[in-house]
Parts: C-alpha cells; structure tokens; sequence
C-alpha cells in the first residue's frame, strides 16, 4: 500500500500532500513491521520504506500494524508466517487491525485461519 499511496501522492502538487494525507492511515502486519527473523536487516523493510515515502513527499504517515501472530497456532502453514516463509500483501494487516477494532481478539482470528485453513486442500503444497 505504500507503493500506491506514493504513486497517489506523486499525483498531488507539493502544496496539496498534506491535506490529501490527513485522512488516510496505513495499516499493516506484525510480519511486515517486524522483519523476518531471517532477514539480515535491523529494521523491517516497511519502516525504512515508510520513512523514504515520508521523507521524499514531506508528510507525515500514520501507519498501524494489527496483532495478529501465528507464533502458537496448531497449523504449521500458519506457523510460516512467524519465520518469513510467507509474505502477505493482500490487504491482511488492514483487514485483521479493523477485525481488531471491531472487538474481535487475535486468539479468534487465528482460531477462524486454523477453521478456513483445515478446510483447505493442501496435499498439492507438500
């Protein structure tokens, strides 16, 4: 989401950035924020690019990041995620940080991945 909102951004003139910017929030995962565990970097490659975007078009981004994490999930394919084995970027982050502001706990997230996950066909991944 960074991408296009730097590609909207580049689209307003320099005197406009920051009124166009001031209802629009970013939201992301854990996965995203953090870094892989894997990745050899200090920081996660959304932060630095947050701060490039933010630099470069002079405004100030407010980004959130949801609390989901799969780190005690039964399901191995969900586990992945906590290790950089798979990569998101389908609009989760968004989706689970309002799931959460909607009242909606990360035990019941996970818990309803596992419930979609189990029912999935996943013998043509081995």
């Amino acid at each position: 989401m960074l991408a296009v909102l730097a590609l909207a951004l580049a689209d307003q003139k320099p005197s406009s950035r920051t009124d166009f910017i001031s209802d629009i929030a970013i939201a992301t995962t854990s996965w995203l924020v953090d870094g892989s565990k894997y990745e050899n970097i200090s920081n996660s490659s959304f932060m630095k690019l947050t701060e490039i975007v933010t630099e470069y078009f002079d405004v100030s981004l407010v980004c959130f990041s949801s609390g989901l994490r799969f780190n005690k999930s039964t399901m191995k394919v969900l586990r992945d995620y906590e290790i950089g084995y798979v990569r998101e970027g389908v609009g989760a982050g968004a989706l689970s940080f309002l799931s959460e502001l909607k009242g909606i706990t990360v035990q019941e997230l996970v818990t309803d991945c596992e419930m979609v996950v189990d029912q999935l066909d996943l013998s043509t991944f081995d």
